[in-house]
């Protein structure tokens, strides 16, 4: 979300579907209200308005959680280019354990992930794959073949931003970005995949990794 953020050619939109979500499936997060009346609650005028509405730049990137997708009226990814970031497995649980005490198979997204690609695959789309793992490891290398895949130009200027918060972020920015905020580019500096596996989150592990496997060899990786 930053690098596209820092190209300068690009409206960025952090989650536009995370209140409508919460709203129909009754999500608790500790910054609810602040989410409610931050965005729109209702879905389906999201992707009218916002996703499918007008642009004053030649790009718009929005991230989304592909969990946030359920029950909409998938059809607009017929007018969007639909890519997937996905993390490997173990440093994900960890990640979300960490910020919200619990992890499920559901909290990871891979299920709805999985069940993206296939909606894109029968949409005769070609199924983008970006591991963030690869990312991190060498972004100079993936970001241009990543621009390529989306028919967009290549400007070095994803590479780094400045640290701090960004005016694109979400509500909860306080609660999910602290290491994101410290940032200045792609880096390892930060990772959570070396500590130990709860015991009570092995089986969402192995799980997720079957899940994970399937969006890696299913879809292009990048």
């Amino acid at each position: 979300m930053y690098a596209f953020e820092s190209r300068g050619d690009s409206e960025v939109h952090d989650e536009p579907l995370y209140a409508a979500y919460c709203a129909r499936f009754g999500i608790d997060r500790p910054y609810l209200k602040e989410l409610l009346e931050a965005q729109e609650n209702d879905g389906e005028k999201v992707v009218q308005q916002l996703m499918l509405g007008p642009c004053n730049k030649p790009i718009r990137y929005m991230k989304h959680m592909a969990k946030q997708c359920e029950g909409l009226d998938l059809g607009f990814m017929d007018s969007t280019r639909n890519l997937i970031l996905v993390r490997e497995p173990k440093g994900l649980i960890l990640s979300f354990h960490k910020a919200m005490g619990h992890c499920s198979v559901h909290d990871t997204c891979f299920p709805d992930q999985v069940s993206m690609l296939e909606t894109m695959v029968e949409r005769g789309q070609r199924p983008i794959v970006v591991v963030v793992e690869d990312l991190l490891a060498a972004p100079e290398v993936v970001l241009p073949k990543l621009c390529d895949e989306l028919s967009i130009d290549y400007t070095p200027r994803m590479l780094s931003w400045e640290a701090g918060p960004k005016a694109c972020d979400g509500v909860w920015a306080y609660h999910w970005y602290a290491n994101t905020h410290n940032s200045t580019g792609f880096d390892r500096a930060v990772q959570t995949a070396d500590r130990p596996l709860p015991a009570e989150l092995e089986a969402v592990h192995d799980e997720c990794v079957q899940l994970f496997d399937q969006l890696t060899q299913k879809g292009v990786r990048i």
